[in-house]
């Protein structure tokens, strides 16, 4: 089947390879705009997919939002009330966890800022071949890199940990709120008892 590629940008290509800027590198870009048009096919085709799976009736269809977020007053509303019931005292083991990630994000702003700085200067002393700074700062960038994986690590770790904690919390008040009482069994299924 033939691609069907905006007239824009067929006419854009044609004009670059007529050009006197030489095919290599107009057949570099036409291949770049046609790699950039599927990425972007490919998207769209998987959000309609994703679209048409949750089906008509979810409610961020109802509402005409679709599934973009937005941090507006209704945002800030169902914040103020989930907050008290994932993190429900500054004492709890939430809030430990909040301020150890908040910690962790430091660090990590802090390694990020001496990381660039590390490129700059051996970028500075390539170009001044300045060999045995270069050299130095070569292997002090290696050894940034050991904290900064483990800074990174940790993060991940304490947003999985942090995640699960709310999740439990949730699931313990919506429990406690609206299903009190009741019991649920599961029944054994065919496959189980043959």
């Amino acid at each position: 089947t033939m691609l069907a590629l905006p007239s824009s940008v067929l006419r854009a290509a044609k004009q670059l390879l007529r050009s006197r800027r030489g095919k290599a590198g107009a057949a570099v870009f036409a291949a770049a705009v046609v790699a950039v048009y599927l990425h972007s096919r490919k998207g769209r085709a998987a959000a309609r997919k994703a679209a048409a799976s949750s089906g008509s009736g979810s409610a961020g269809a109802r509402s005409g939002h679709g599934s973009r977020v937005a941090v507006d007053a209704v945002f800030f509303q169902r914040l103020r009330k989930i907050l008290p019931i994932v993190v429900p005292s500054i004492h709890s083991k939430e809030a430990s966890l909040l301020l150890v990630l908040a910690f962790v994000l430091v660090l990590r702003t802090y390694v990020s800022i001496k990381v660039a700085e590390f490129d700059g200067s051996i970028v500075r002393y390539i170009v001044s071949r300045d060999w045995p700074k270069f050299v130095f700062t070569v292997t002090t960038f290696g050894l940034i890199g050991i904290p900064a994986s483990i800074i990174n690590g940790m993060m991940k770790y304490l947003v999985l940990r942090l995640s699960l904690r709310f999740r439990t919390r949730l699931t313990h008040h919506m429990h406690e709120q609206y299903l009190q009482g009741t019991t649920f069994s599961m029944r054994p299924s065919r496959l189980l008892t043959r």
